[in-house]
């Protein structure tokens, strides 16, 4: 239990510090994007203690604070459009074996390709998702992702042990099964992060 507590402090000191100054800047600069291409952001701004995004100042009721063009949003029907997203449709379309659904794993697929190139339209965006690797990197809190040292200390006797084990095995499977067709796949790493990022956010509207 000390060992755990002691990771979770660490982590929290990281992201107050220079993950924290990254979101800020990140915010900063995707806000300008927003308005740049015809969106709205008025009256709210990045809030450090929260991690996220907070009135600066008393607003009206009613008031439009945050308006996104559609065209700036990263949704299901671009990923399927995408090289990467049509060509994992088709993979998982031709595949019963697959543990996610092949929305997931085109949503997937797409991001993980479209944030590698670093020149991507949606690039202002993407620089606002927590990172590979990074303090805030979401996998970090997924017993799937743990070291097989650290799900069996922090799990033993718990049926989520095996859970997470049978949770890793079938992401790895899934690309696996994908990535067996021709074609220019992401890594892993760069897909097993994606695919935490669609699990915890919203392309769909």
């Amino acid at each position: 239990a000390r060992r755990a507590f002691t990771a979770i402090v660490h982590t929290s000191l990281c992201v107050t510090t220079s993950t924290m100054a990254r979101r800020r800047d990140a915010w900063a600069t995707a806000a300008a994007w927003v308005r740049q291409h015809g969106g709205r952001v008025d009256g709210v701004g990045f809030d450090d203690e929260t991690s996220g995004v907070r009135a600066q100042s008393d607003l009206a009721e009613g008031a439009l604070v945050l308006r996104v063009p559609l065209h700036l949003c990263v949704t299901s029907r671009e990923a399927r459009a995408s090289p990467v997203g049509s060509q994992a449709l088709a993979a998982a379309t031709a595949s019963s074996e697959l543990s996610s659904s092949a929305d997931d794993l085109v949503l997937a697929f797409h991001l993980a390709a479209d944030t590698e190139i670093g020149s991507s339209f949606h690039a202002p965006y993407y620089a606002t998702l927590p990172q590979p690797g990074a303090a805030d990197d979401p996998r970090a809190m997924m017993p799937r992702c743990w070291p097989d040292a650290e799900v069996e200390t922090l799990l033993r006797g718990s049926p989520a042990a095996d859970e997470a084990r049978r949770s890793a095995a079938s992401v790895r499977s899934d690309y696996e099964l994908i990535t067996k067709q021709p074609g220019q796949w992401p890594s892993f790493e760069r897909f097993d992060w994606a695919l935490a990022m669609v699990s915890s956010r919203c392309f769909t509207l």
